[in-house]
């Protein structure tokens, strides 16, 4: 009898065990973020706190706009497309995509968000209130969090290059 208990019980163990892990679910973003959105953007970045309004029009088109620290105020980081541009005090500078950092916050948000528009496989959780999508991109593995209720973004997570970033005000397009 305690043979039999001592094989059947792992077999059990083995079937049971693999519906408690998380594995990936096909599925697309949350039409949230594919519609087009902007919002206010509060976002830790290795020792630095940013504050910024963020506008996300499109797939491949976004403008953030910084409003702390003081020192970089003003500030504005444009995409659109393969190119960018850096605005400061009336004056913009444009540049290839390629020569920008992976590793760079704007660039690691950016890149999250074009990853998720184009992924079709996440790793979906639910976490509280919210469900937190994960899978690679160009900067490296990101998480981003939705509200259960609304679908709204409210969260963006690279742990690569030490960002996490909190979504407030959140607006569809």
């Amino acid at each position: 009898m305690k043979q039999r208990l001592l094989i059947i019980l792992p077999l059990i163990l083995l079937i049971i065990m693999p519906g408690c892990s998380v594995a990936k679910t096909k599925t697309e973003a949350p039409s949230s973020i594919i519609s087009g959105f902007s919002c206010d953007i509060t976002l830790s970045y290795s020792d630095m706190s940013i504050s910024a309004h963020m506008t996300w029009p499109s797939a491949g088109v976004c403008c953030i706009e910084i409003k702390e620290p003081a020192s970089l105020s003003g500030m504005t980081l444009n995409w659109s497309g393969g190119e960018f541009s850096l605005s400061y005090m009336g004056i913009e500078v444009p540049f290839s995509e390629e020569i920008l950092p992976n590793a760079g916050f704007a660039e690691g948000i950016v890149n999250s968000l074009e990853a998720a528009v184009q992924e079709t496989e996440f790793e979906i959780i639910k976490s509280g209130n919210e469900y937190i999508y994960s899978a690679i991109g160009k900067s490296g593995d990101y998480s981003l969090s939705f509200d259960e209720n609304s679908g709204n973004l409210t969260g963006i997570s690279v742990p690569s290059i030490n960002l996490d970033a909190v979504i407030s005000n959140f607006e569809t397009m």
